[in-house]
């Protein structure tokens, strides 16, 4: 039922009431997600952000469910208000995470996955038999 039928009934509004409507369609945006995240970390509803945020409720669920590309002022704002860093809200510890992360080939990864799944024995045999060949590279270089 709309929120303005339950108000002319006298049904009392709380703002964890309002926004609690049909859910989207699509998924949220990376942005939105973790602006989420956040929020429910801090017991927070949408409308509870939006006031620490002075805007409107249809702004917070523009930021939560649509935007891609919001504004530097918002982010530094929602930051403030939620007690994170800029960088945790724009997701740029993760980007900077994925970079920085040298290690093996996915194809090679796939190899040591599947030698995990081996019993003991032929672990500790492909162990030493890579050694062996390691050991010999080592030596001719």
């Amino acid at each position: 039922m709309a929120i303005k039928k339950l108000a002319r009934r006298g049904v009392r509004i709380l703002p964890a009431m309002i926004g609690t409507g049909r859910p989207p369609l699509k998924e949220a945006p990376p942005f939105g997600r973790r602006i989420r995240e956040a929020r429910l970390a801090k017991g927070w509803t949408p409308a509870e952000l939006a006031a620490h945020l002075d805007i409107s409720f249809k702004m917070m669920d523009y930021y939560e469910r649509r935007t891609t590309n919001p504004s530097i002022e918002f982010v530094r704002r929602a930051a403030d208000a939620l007690d994170v860093s800029i960088e945790q809200i724009v997701g740029a510890d993760a980007r900077r995470a994925a970079r920085a992360r040298p290690g093996p080939t996915p194809r090679l990864m796939e190899r040591f996955e599947r030698i995990q799944r081996l019993p003991r024995g032929k672990q500790e045999f492909i162990l030493r038999f890579l050694g062996t060949v390691l050991d010999g590279a080592e030596k001719t270089d």
